[in-house]
């Protein structure tokens, strides 16, 4: 073989060595290019690139690949708002009754509700024990009354059932008086003839049943009215007195007109347009001195009716 065909050889052998290397360099450029690319290809178009990759990774190393470092998410606690305290509703307390501080230096001041109070044939509301009353000056008042009252009488004048009554003081007082049983059927008789309506709060105050006999009247005394009413309980002849002197209340229970076993209880009034729709009120010890005033005042009264019937 002549030296110019070895040297042809040669030069067609270097020549496409470096056509190789060139063609080697443009597909590596081109992979690198579109690698993106590749990643998104089917399973078999990804085997070809991978095929190409490892050829070319063996002329030039490949530059390692690290992941983004991952966010850590912190969660966020929310603070609720604080809920403002709540306040309660102030309790209402109902005023003294400049009445009620006159007689006895009583006051009453009702700020809860009442509660029923155990008590037989009679079903008024009882205040709690948690109530305040305060009693200024009670003993006092308690004993200037009962001389007050020894000395109350009758005037006499005629007045028909169901009117005011003048109350005069100008007799001697009548220690522990009890109404015979004659006093007794009158009152009852008399009741009978000149029946009438209870409001709705004495009605509630005495537990008004149907069948029960009831009356009212009214007493002047000192240029003031009080109000009376009266209730028997049938057949058992149990009188039921309710005194009401503008906002204080005195009921007496007097069973067989015998000032034996008597309930008594000191309250206070509620009106609407003038009638009384209930009365607040609290047990008191039947034998205190504000029993026998008032007691003294109703046997005036009937003194004076009495009269009118004979």
């Amino acid at each position: 073989m002549s030296t110019k065909t070895k040297e042809r050889t040669l030069a067609c052998a270097m020549t496409a060595v470096i056509l190789l290397v060139l063609w080697l360099v443009a597909a590596w450029v081109e992979v690198q290019s579109r690698t993106p690319e590749l990643r998104e290809l089917p399973i078999v178009e990804g085997f070809e690139s991978a095929v190409i990759r490892s050829t070319v990774s063996s002329s030039v190393p490949e530059a390692p690949v690290t992941p983004p470092p991952a966010k850590r998410r912190i969660p966020q606690i929310t603070r609720a708002a604080p809920t403002p305290p709540t306040a309660s509703a102030p309790v209402r307390r109902v005023a003294p009754s400049p009445l009620l501080r006159q007689e006895a230096g009583i006051e009453l001041e009702v700020g809860r509700p009442a509660t029923e109070a155990p008590s037989a044939g009679v079903t008024t509301r009882m205040l709690p024990q948690s109530l305040d009353i305060t009693i200024q000056g009670g003993a006092q008042a308690a004993e200037q009354g009962a001389r007050q009252t020894s000395n109350i009488s009758v005037a006499q004048r005629a007045a028909a059932p169901n009117t005011a009554l003048q109350i005069e003081n100008d007799t001697p007082a009548r220690p522990e008086r009890v109404l015979q049983n004659a006093e007794a059927k009158k009152i009852i008789e008399w009741m009978r003839l000149t029946r009438s309506e209870l409001p709705p709060g004495i009605q509630r105050h005495v537990d008004y049943q149907p069948g029960n006999l009831s009356a009212t009247s009214t007493i002047e005394q000192a240029s003031e009215i009080w109000e009376i009413y009266l209730m028997a309980r049938m057949p058992s002849e149990e009188l039921h007195i309710v005194i009401v002197r503008g906002e204080a209340s005195y009921y007496i229970v007097d069973p067989s007109f015998k000032r034996e076993g008597r309930r008594f209880r000191l309250g206070v009034v509620r009106r609407s347009g003038g009638e009384i729709t209930g009365i607040t009120s609290e047990e008191r010890a039947a034998s205190s001195a504000e029993v026998s005033l008032h007691y003294e005042v109703f046997l005036a009264w009937w003194d004076k009716l009495r009269l009118t019937l004979e």
